[in-house]
């Protein structure tokens, strides 16, 4: 195992009796990072809390799809178990491996085991068939490294939030995937029901102020009314990611309101903002939107424990 926690909820322990364990933790490197292509090469025990924070550290244009599970969750562990980021599959991130078989062999997909290698990474298959399906929730071999493709941060992001009530759920879902093929919003969408998104903001709430369970959760449902949240986000460059949140604001309208934050903010536009949230909404409200604003950054590659709190407490 590289940290347990695979999926984000996990632990170390095995689904059932098992004579040894191997534990990868301290292979903790970030072996390389190509900020020409956008590729990381790392070991077991990188966290993806590590990597955020080293690509921070470099100014990279780049950043780590991020799971909603923690900073300490192996990025390794979490796309080997085919684990889901905030914008896209973690098992269709994987471009490269480096595995250890049962004979001892080293086995390097791709172009990994070609003399000069300079593809190794950009393209997951290289020549003839593809061996690195085989590596994924398999006991085939053990996995000492992959290539995971980073993406491009966007230089606009419009996070949306929808609140429905319980009978458009179904609709609701036919509209994003029409929005989603179009290419109108980016990576997945996520819909929440009452009890997760309440449990989730509770723990953030009392970040903020001194609330016991009760009165976190009440503030809660006095501001969000709905049976179901959707969150998700459209980006682009700010005039595309404007024509874009334009065509998902006219899909959603029968749905009722899309509140929308953007990311970055120019100060004169997150001053605007400020003065509109004092006027305009509740103290509750903007509580509301505080707290949230950890959530928010999932969708730029900022890793965090937020979405996970309620477990943790």
């Amino acid at each position: 195992y590289s940290r347990g926690c695979n999926w984000g909820y996990g632990s170390k322990l095995p689904v059932g009796e098992i004579k040894a364990w191997l534990n990868l933790e301290l292979l903790d490197r970030i072996i390389e990072i190509d900020d020409n292509h956008g590729v990381a090469t790392i070991e077991p025990g990188v966290t993806q809390g590590q990597l955020a924070q080293e690509l921070k550290k470099r100014g990279s244009r780049f950043h780590l799809d991020v799971t909603g599970s923690g900073i300490n969750t192996s990025v390794m562990g979490n796309s080997l178990e085919r684990g889901v980021a905030y914008q896209g599959l973690r098992v269709d991130q994987v471009s490269g491996m480096e595995v250890l078989l049962g004979n001892g062999t080293i086995l390097r997909t791709g172009f990994g085991d070609f003399s000069n290698p300079i593809l190794s990474g950009l393209y997951a298959h290289g020549i003839g068939p593809s061996l690195l399906g085989l590596f994924f929730q398999s006991n085939l071999g053990i996995v000492l490294e992959i290539k995971i493709l980073l993406r491009r941060t966007p230089p606009c992001l419009h996070a949306i939030s929808l609140s429905i009530e319980d009978k458009n759920l179904a609709p609701l879902v036919e509209k994003l995937i029409g929005l989603t093929h179009l290419g109108c919003l980016h990576g997945i969408p996520h819909i929440a029901d009452r009890e997760r998104l309440t449990s989730t903001l509770v723990p953030l709430l009392q970040d903020k102020r001194v609330l016991s369970d009760i009165e976190a959760r009440q503030l809660v449902g006095r501001v969000v009314r709905g049976d179901w949240t959707l969150t998700a986000a459209v980006v682009g460059t700010p005039k595309v990611a404007r024509e874009k949140l334009r065509e998902v604001k006219q899909a959603l309208k029968d749905f009722g309101q899309v509140f929308v934050n953007t990311e970055p903010q120019p100060p004169i536009a997150a001053w605007i903002r400020g003065l509109l949230l004092r006027s305009f909404a509740t103290t509750e409200q903007r509580e509301l939107l505080d707290a949230a604003k950890e959530l928010r950054g999932f969708h730029l590659g900022q890793a965090s424990n937020a979405d996970a709190r309620f477990l943790q407490d």
